[in-house]
């Protein structure tokens, strides 16, 4: 092996392990302000940007799946009906395999630009942004319509009309 070879291994390695001790930064941490990513038109500034978005998206998204999730486990214990605990789960396993899906679907249709690697990755994650904005407000909307209906009706076929916008078939 090479001078160079032995340098870049030496650094691979000690690389890995910062990264094992949690003493690496993230990604987002690492750019800080986007206004010292310069030039503003390069893939570096739109990729911070993209972060700064995506980011703040997916706290929101985190936080409306919560409440939401509260809001659906009193609802449904209320009325006892086992296709109610149904509904619940099945949201529950369906929010987890859409967690699953959006980075890897975001992923291809950056790589499908066929753009330099900067601006593929620049793509991926502002499409994971928006990903991240649009289930936000889908879950906002169910949260919405959940807390506008009467506690006494938000079980049943009543309830579950707030949760239709996440079937693949609606009602």
């Amino acid at each position: 092996m090479n001078k160079w070879g032995m340098r870049c291994l030496t650094i691979g390695l000690a690389l890995s392990i910062v990264s094992q001790q949690g003493w690496a930064f993230s990604i987002e941490e690492a750019y800080g302000s986007c206004d010292d990513v310069l030039p503003i038109t390069s893939a570096n500034h739109a990729t911070c940007e993209a972060l700064q978005y995506r980011s703040q998206y997916r706290e929101l998204q985190k936080e409306a799946y919560r409440r939401l999730t509260i809001t659906l486990s009193q609802t449904f214990e209320v009325s006892g009906w086992q296709t109610d605990a149904r509904v619940v789960s099945s949201f529950e396993a369906a929010q987890a395999a859409w967690e699953k899906y959006y980075p890897e679907a975001c992923e291809l249709s950056a790589a499908l630009t066929l753009a330099a690697d900067p601006w593929q990755s620049a793509y991926s994650i502002q499409c994971e942004a928006e990903q991240l904005k649009e289930r936000f407000e889908k879950l906002n909307r169910a949260l919405i319509c959940f807390e506008k209906m009467p506690a006494s009706t938000r079980h049943g076929a009543d309830g579950t009309e707030c949760l239709n916008a996440f079937a693949l078939s609606p009602r």
